[in-house]
């Protein structure tokens, strides 16, 4: 496995659920209608976390928002909390998520990190310092679509979530970074 492979595989991501299918009529309540499981365990409510949120809709491609911002809505129904959105889905360009191209990623870490032999991970586990600035280069350079985004749809303090449904998490042809069989379903993140 090369180097960007395997500072790939360190990265952790929060797994929050996300999907694919496209629809523009104003009816925004059914953005987030939804209905019962059907099984008491996942229909038990409480209410701790009991209020109302905005949230604003995104979308890229032939996607259907309504089916993914309802679930959401349906699984956060039980705790109490309820979503509302003041607009239709915006379309935007961002067609992924995380960047997983793994050649540019060792290429950048190359140019970021010169003289650093960055295949003795040992070594760098030794200087704490150096591992966690490249980890965190690694998130960040991972995750460049999903801070762009926020740097230009954040604009709405902690009362808002942006929702973004896009055809797929990780960039077409890029390196498959989830153990075999594995399904990313979405990801969510607090950027501040």
């Amino acid at each position: 496995m090369d180097i960007a492979a395997r500072w790939a595989l360190s990265l952790s991501v929060l797994i929050a659920g996300l999907g694919c299918g496209g629809n523009d009529d104003d009816d925004l309540d059914r953005y987030f209608a939804t209905t019962p499981y059907g099984v008491a365990s996942c229909d038990q409510a409480d209410a701790r976390l009991e209020g109302r949120r905005e949230v604003r809709l995104y979308s890229n491609g032939a996607v259907e928002v309504a089916a993914h911002s309802a679930a959401l809505q349906r699984y956060y129904r039980r705790y109490g909390l309820t979503f509302f959105t003041m607009a239709a889905p915006k379309s935007i360009d961002q067609s992924y998520a995380l960047d997983t191209n793994l050649t540019a990623l060792s290429a950048a870490l190359t140019r970021a990190f010169p003289g650093v032999d960055l295949n003795d991970e040992q070594a760098l586990m030794r200087d704490p310092a150096l591992y966690d600035r490249i980890l965190k280069f690694v998130a960040n350079f991972m995750l460049r679509p999903m801070i762009d985004f926020a740097r230009a749809h954040g604009d709405a303090g902690t009362a808002v979530t942006n929702f973004v449904v896009m055809p797929q998490l990780i960039r077409p042809g890029g390196a498959d970074i989830l153990p075999m069989g594995a399904i990313l379903g979405g990801l969510a993140a607090k950027l501040s």
